[in-house]
């Protein structure tokens, strides 16, 4: 038995079930965990895009201090602080809209995995029930 199992109290028999469950459905749960990690992600980049939208509103020459920002803006025309408010307004609303939709899609997906999982689960405990020796010892 593994510490994972020994931190989470469970029976050697309760780690052998629940551990060839994953290994069963290793492709299901690698999927969800990369999932997770790319929601994750694009929740991170949503917030972190409203900080400089906070700096450009309340100084709009903090952007001087970084000129790689500067030669960006400047190959994208946006030349006032206003262009470059709409913008990063604009980049926020954008990436929370494709954020909003894979989070459906990937929630949607996971539920209907979930229920598979737990149905065949119990397809087979009461398989296993119906099939069992009904004599009481």
């Amino acid at each position: 038995m593994s510490r994972l199992a020994s931190a989470l109290s469970l029976s050697p028999q309760a780690w052998k079930f629940l551990r060839g469950e994953v290994l069963n459905r290793r492709r299901l749960v690698i999927l969800n965990l990369v999932g997770g990690a790319i929601t994750a992600f694009l929740e991170i980049t949503g917030i972190g895009l409203v900080f400089p939208l906070l700096a450009v509103i309340m100084h709009p020459e903090s952007l001087d201090a970084v000129p790689s920002i500067k030669k960006v803006l400047e190959d994208l025309d946006i030349t006032s602080q206003q262009e470059l408010t709409i913008f990063l307004a604009g980049a926020i609303a954008i990436t929370m809209a494709i954020k909003f939709g894979y989070m459906v899609g990937f929630y949607k997906w996971q539920a209907r995995t979930v229920a598979l999982w737990k149905s065949d689960m119990s397809r087979r405990v009461m398989r296993m029930y119906v099939m069992s020796d009904p004599k009481i010892q």
